[in-house]
């Protein structure tokens, strides 16, 4: 069978401008929210959209692969590598909202723009996508990337990471306080750190 991939947006919140403009490309593009309201059951839990959407792939016989992306993925010129690969399971790199590298080390890949090939689901027990919490449920252990990944490195398939893509997020700019001309570009949760640091 030809390769065939379908892509799934999941579009719980607004899709970009800049993804909206990528997916133009391909011709099978669907929306998580679609695919939930023909399962007719709606959550807005990425764990169960991720899941949801790979039940969908599983039963579509046209579809031989998945490429999944979150509404806030900003797609750049290498983040068709990961369309390109043959690689069995295949994330791009991108950066999370605590503004470092997601999933750095090797085997781990974020989800949020990540292609899987059907036999990879067939093989890999369901659920594929969870979340592993403390003790007290209010932080996470382990996120759902980071699940799957480890489900499918034990079924024998090592996720890898090729290309790269934007993650669109909100920032706080700051005048420098040398150059007039520049500004600076701080996210959110390590200004909150910086702040605590100083006791404000």
């Amino acid at each position: 069978m030809k390769e065939q991939l379908c892509v799934v947006v999941f579009d719980g919140k607004p899709v970009n401008c800049f993804l909206r403009k990528w997916l133009h490309q391909f011709p099978h593009v669907y929306m998580a929210s679609e695919i939930s309201l023909e399962l007719d059951y709606f959550s807005d839990m990425i764990t169960c959209s991720r899941n949801q959407a790979c039940s969908w792939f599983l039963e579509q016989e046209n579809f031989n692969r998945i490429l999944m992306l979150d509404h806030d993925i900003v797609p750049v010129r290498e983040t068709m590598e990961v369309v390109k690969s043959p690689a069995p399971i295949v994330t791009a790199r991108y950066v999370n909202k605590s503004g470092v590298l997601s999933h750095s080390v090797k085997g781990q890949g974020g989800a949020g723009c990540m292609a899987i090939r059907k036999e990879i689901l067939k093989r890999v027990e369901p659920p594929w996508f969870a979340m592993k919490m403390d003790a007290l449920g209010i932080k996470v252990k382990t996120c759902e990337c980071s699940y799957f990944c480890d489900k499918a490195r034990e079924a024998g398939y090592f996720p890898i990471k090729v290309g790269r893509c934007g993650h669109a997020m909100k920032a706080v700019l700051l005048p420098d306080n040398d150059d007039p001309e520049k500004v600076q570009f701080i996210l959110p949760r390590i200004l909150r750190d910086l702040l605590k640091k100083k006791g404000m």
